[in-house]
């Protein structure tokens, strides 16, 4: 595939360093992986999408999508405690 783009770090590594930081609920809203990790994850999709992917990126993505939505489930639950 052309162009890979590896991260500086991982989205798990990201949602970790950012939750053990103790995050208020605006920050857990406004929460967004960072340029280098949205690269990778678009690299990724668009990988998975065309079928060319490798059997460790096929993993990388799928355990990127798994935070992902953890990290949107957080974001729900988050916005009914304050609402």
């Amino acid at each position: 595939m052309v162009d890979a783009v590896q991260p500086v770090t991982t989205v798990e590594n990201e949602i970790l360093d950012f939750l053990a930081a103790l995050p208020t609920p605006d920050e857990i809203f406004a929460f967004k992986v960072s340029d280098a990790v949205a690269k990778r994850m678009r690299y990724l999709r668009d990988g998975n999408r065309n079928a060319i992917l490798t059997t460790e990126e096929t993993a990388e993505f799928d355990e990127a999508l798994r935070w992902e939505h953890f990290i949107r489930m957080l974001k729900g639950k988050v916005y009914q405690k304050a609402f």
